[in-house]
């Protein structure tokens, strides 16, 4: 009996029998059904269904997809999802998190943060709206980034909110840089009155009230270099270590950690200012150190020149105080664009 497509009939045989399933039965007048798991198809492959009629009804299982260099079903690689069953090279379904450069790679990769990437068999829809690029760390035309590493928002350039973080966190930097300038005048302010009150021969005891405000501010800053260590260490660990910190975790530390490493800039959405990508970055967070140190080491010069070497001290402690500040931060960004 001449069956069609998808069913065999045997000899002497007066009805069509459908193909079960992991068969097949490919044109018409077939005897007999043929496996799809063999080399001659793919290799551990099954169908659908029932009555299936060529060979390329053969699919891999759920867990496995075709690899064309191996003409055989392999276990999905780390990322994919293991639902879906007749997935190839080509069209690979990732679970959200995790990214990949083309629809031919094999190379699932784990993005740096799982928000920022969707998953999915589509190469060009795997980032989240606003994001692009490898691992889709980038942010897109028309947003700017706020952050870095696995913290990295993509912040739209449309409507005031980029003005206002820009304006609020340029108020802040203000408001720390004051504060930093006023503690080193009040301190220069108590040791100029000490020194007056010594040549006045003023009594002992408003000495010593001197002495303890001054004492009080050398007591507390190895409790200050602490802190300030423990924030730099904590805020790095999630992108040496490859830790992920819930949200909010995530966000303290890299608050507190942009302000001891004096990384402002990753907190501002400069992207919707002038062209500000990753390279520009770079240079900035490595060049800025530099600059501010040659011209503090003028200033210290010119300070030794005009004789005033408790003023120049100052200057050198301060000088040692920002390198210890920025090393983690400069460090981290060379690290993040090379590594």
């Amino acid at each position: 009996m001449n069956c069609p497509a998808g069913k065999i009939s045997g000899l002497a045989s007066s009805e069509c029998t459908v193909c079960e399933t992991g068969k097949y039965a490919e044109g018409a007048g077939n005897v007999e059904c043929r496996f799809c798991d063999d080399w001659d198809v793919i290799k551990g492959s099954v169908t659908y269904s029932n009555g299936t009629k060529s060979s390329e009804g053969c699919i891999c299982p759920a867990g496995e997809f075709h690899d064309d260099a191996t003409f055989s079903c392999e276990k999905v690689l780390e990322g994919v999802k293991t639902n879906i069953a007749g997935m190839n090279v080509t069209t690979l379904d990732l679970k959200p998190g995790y990214w990949r450069t083309k629809v031919s790679s094999r190379d699932v990769t784990k993005c740096m943060s799982p928000e920022h990437c969707l998953g999915g068999s589509d190469i060009n829809k795997q980032c989240k709206i606003g994001h692009q690029g490898p691992l889709c760390g980038v942010c897109s035309p028309g947003y700017a980034s706020i952050g870095s590493g696995s913290s990295l928002k993509c912040m739209t350039c449309s409507g005031g909110d980029a003005n206002q973080t820009i304006a609020s966190y340029s108020t802040l930097l203000a408001l720390l840089l004051a504060a930093c300038v006023a503690l080193s005048r009040f301190a220069a302010k108590k040791s100029e009155e000490r020194n007056e009150l010594k040549r006045a021969g003023s009594s002992r005891e408003a000495l010593d009230k001197l002495d303890q405000v001054a004492g009080k501010i050398e007591d507390f800053q190895p409790y200050a270099k602490i802190l300030t260590s423990y924030l730099q260490i904590v805020a790095g660990l999630g992108f040496a270590l490859d830790l992920a910190f819930p949200p909010l975790l995530t966000s303290i530390f890299e608050f507190f950690g942009s302000i001891v490493n004096l990384d402002f800039l990753n907190l501002m959405p400069l992207g919707c200012l002038s062209t500000y990508d990753y390279h520009r970055s770079l240079v900035v967070t490595t060049a800025s150190p530099v600059l501010l140190s040659v011209m503090m080491m003028i200033w210290y010069r010119a300070l030794i020149r005009a004789r005033k070497q408790k003023a120049a001290n100052a200057l050198f402690g301060w000088f040692l105080f920002l390198s210890f500040l920025v090393l983690p931060s400069v460090s981290t960004k060379i690290f993040y664009n090379f590594a």
